[in-house]
């Protein structure tokens, strides 16, 4: 396959980079004006670059990724034979110009891909199967960064989204609405409010909060600014949720993370506070249980085990999306590992308040 990179700034570079490293059979080529980003580009990994758009047809160009700024997109694609390319780029929030693209994909098979990289973050999928036909609860959600610091090596007057079309908070925006709704449903109602709080030299609020409401009741609170001095992607749900059976890792496991997690997890089913909690099981994990100190006081020994073989396949999918943890056989976190016997414990839960023999 033959792929362009349309536009050599931070996010192509980084598109390069992933894809030098990730799909190393491909042909990869990188379009720029700017000459000195094409030989800084050229000399540490990608050759060719180009300056102009017409290597598209003259090298047979399949897959196009245009990481241009938002408001110079639409003119890109125009200039793309949308007929003979996959094109893909970043979601953004300005609308103008985007018709072209409906237009190919109604008249043939090519598409253009919106990519939202928060929605392949496995967080969000597990915060939306852990909500999925749950509605007693709500959110708040504050995302942001000091402006500035959002590319220190220019001057932040300079930088696209300081812009009032392309600006900081509409580019938030344009990455954490896609997966909101994945997690809590569509937004049918929304209240806004916003407020300019920084002598920045920018011609937008620097802070903006917005109240949805989402399809299934749920009610949301989102936070955006660009004058928080640390970096902030904090999310707290909570609601009247009552949960009856709590699972965490075993307190015994190699990783010192997962024991931490355990502990503090345990000391928050205290029946006073959580007085619906009636059962609270402890997951074996592979490569992590088996590896404990051999002790009678931190051995796992089972009791509950849970049929998971509707769920399996889909669970091994999202397991091999962590590349770097996966290895082959007969290394523990291969793919095929929990599909064997010796896979079985995968599926172990310790009892630690019931104490004897449960079959879920």
């Amino acid at each position: 396959m033959i792929i362009a990179v349309i536009s050599l700034g931070s996010k192509g570079y980084r598109r390069l980079r992933i894809m030098q490293n990730r799909a190393k059979k491909h042909e990869l080529h990188g379009i720029v004006t700017l000459q000195d980003r094409r030989v800084q580009v050229e000399g540490e990994f990608v050759k060719p670059t180009h300056e102009t758009l017409d290597v598209l047809s003259s090298r047979g160009i399949e897959v196009v990724f245009v990481c241009a700024a938002p408001n110079a997109r639409a003119a890109i694609f125009g200039q793309i034979d949308l007929e003979h390319c996959q094109t893909f780029s970043e979601l953004d929030l300005i609308a103008s110009g985007y018709g072209c693209l409906s237009v190919a994909e109604k008249q043939g098979t090519r598409r253009h891909y919106f990519s939202s990289t928060t929605l392949y973050d496995q967080d969000a999928y597990a915060i939306a199967a852990e909500m999925r036909g749950n509605n007693r609860f709500a959110f708040r959600y504050h995302v942001g960064q000091y402006y500035p610091d959002w590319h220190p090596w220019e001057r932040y007057q300079d930088f696209l989204i300081g812009k009032k079309g392309t600006k900081g908070i509409r580019e938030i925006l344009g990455i954490e609405l896609p997966w909101l709704e994945t997690c809590f449903g569509k937004i049918v109602d929304f209240q806004s409010s916003a407020r300019q709080i920084t002598s920045l030299e920018i011609d937008f609020p620097g802070v903006l909060r917005i109240i949805f409401t989402h399809e299934a009741g749920v009610q949301g609170q989102l936070m955006l600014d660009v004058v928080t001095p640390k970096p902030a992607h904090d999310l707290d749900v909570f609601g009247d949720l009552k949960p009856q059976t709590v699972y965490f890792p075993f307190h015994s496991h190699a990783n010192p993370d997962h024991w931490l997690a355990s502990h503090a997890a345990f000391d928050s089913t205290k029946s006073f506070p959580n007085p619906t909690i009636w059962r609270v099981l402890m997951m074996e994990s592979v490569s992590e249980t088996e590896f404990s100190v051999p002790l009678p006081s931190t051995a796992f020994l089972p009791n509950v085990y849970v049929d998971i073989s509707e769920k399996l396949e889909e669970k091994l999918r999202i397991v091999c999306f962590f590349k770097s943890e996966i290895g082959s056989a007969p290394f523990p976190r291969s793919p095929g590992n929990p599909e064997g016997p010796c896979g079985l414990s995968w599926l172990g839960c310790r009892d630690q308040v019931c104490g004897g023999v449960h079959v879920a």
